[in-house]
């Protein structure tokens, strides 16, 4: 996955809603351990992951639409269940995490939203 932000010196909270899942993409130990934006563009996963160590890549479960918001902010975010965490190498969103991000993010005064949507379908070889 490439994504071309081009705000440096900033951070990205990358969140996946898929047909039964919500996860944290980015900051996670899974595909991105790194969410401070350098340069564009951003590859997941990132060297140093657990699915580069392993050759694995985003996969996906079954057919249906997955869902990515991006956030980018200037500060980061400070939210147990939004940082690398060894325990929780791919983090599940709750709830709770989602309405603590929500206010922390009205505390701050620059950042952007992104979202992306895509159906996933059968591979036809």
């Amino acid at each position: 996955m490439e994504l071309n932000l081009n705000y440096p010196q900033s951070y990205l909270l990358l969140l996946n809603r898929g047909l039964n899942t919500r996860f944290l993409v980015c900051p996670s130990l899974a595909f991105a351990p790194d969410n401070k934006i350098d340069q564009p563009p951003i590859l997941l996963p990132q060297m140093g992951s657990i699915a580069t160590q392993k050759n694995r890549f985003i996969k996906f479960d079954g057919e249906g639409v997955e869902e990515y918001l991006g956030i980018v902010s200037e500060k980061p975010i400070e939210i147990d269940g939004l940082t690398r965490n060894p325990k929780q190498q791919f983090p599940i969103l709750e709830d709770d995490i989602l309405n603590q991000l929500w206010q922390q993010l009205q505390q701050q005064q620059n950042w952007q939203v992104f979202y992306q949507s895509f159906q996933v379908v059968k591979h036809q070889p």
